[in-house]
């Protein structure tokens, strides 16, 4: 019964320790955007975001488990351009590619972009818009195209989500080391009902045929 307690409560810490951590993986992204024309933002391939106004600056969320961003530009003006920051560093520079021609399923993580080219970057002065705090701005290798179609993976499907901070690495760690405590403390606790039960049903004698407590009490 002493035992059983002991794996229940074993199991209940380490459930508290994975729901933490699982909460920690799954908070949720934030993200500026800009696109002098009308945009579309997705997620894993699904539509997250569509502003048409002639300056759309927007903000969103995405997942941290979120597999593949797509944007989708269509420029107002003479020269098209997209920007955009992540709160977890992500942003729009040569790790992305770009077609200026429509494809079906373009945004989806299954879809095949090898044969897209690396987005071209420009720069403009960090004052345009310091909402952003960076400078580079993609579109395709010819800015008059008048549509952009640029999507970046961001992990596969297999691969472990990383932390977005050491204090939240750190956090795991500890996490870790704490289950290894109890899983200590666990198996000093079940050796001991073992040696309690194993006096309960070994007395000890004192040679002289008189039944006492066994050694575990000294």
């Amino acid at each position: 019964m002493v035992d059983r307690e002991i794996g229940d409560k074993m199991v209940l810490q380490l459930l508290l320790c994975l729901l933490l951590v699982i909460q920690v993986r799954s908070s949720p992204t934030t993200g500026m955007i800009y696109c002098y024309g009308e945009l579309y933002v997705y997620a894993d391939g699904q539509q997250i975001l569509n502003s048409n106004t002639a300056y759309p600056t927007a903000s969103f969320q995405v997942s941290d488990n979120v597999q593949v961003l797509g944007v989708s530009c269509r420029k107002a003006g003479s020269n098209g351009r997209i920007q955009m920051t992540l709160s977890n560093g992500i942003k729009t520079d040569h790790s992305w590619t770009c077609s200026p021609q429509f494809e079906e399923n373009w945004f989806s993580p299954e879809f095949n972009d090898s044969a897209w080219q690396e987005a071209t970057v420009s720069l403009y002065p960090v004052t345009m818009f310091p909402v952003f705090g960076a400078r580079t701005w993609i579109w395709t290798d010819n800015t008059t195209d008048d549509f952009a179609y640029c999507r970046k993976m961001l992990k596969t499907e297999n691969q472990e989500p990383q932390c977005k901070c050491e204090d939240v690495q750190q956090e795991v760690t500890d996490l870790k080391a704490e289950v290894a405590l109890i899983q200590s403390e666990v198996t000093a606790l079940k050796d001991l009902v073992n040696a309690l039960q194993l006096n309960l049903d070994n007395p000890a004698d004192d040679g002289n045929g008189n039944i006492g407590e066994g050694d575990i009490f000294g």
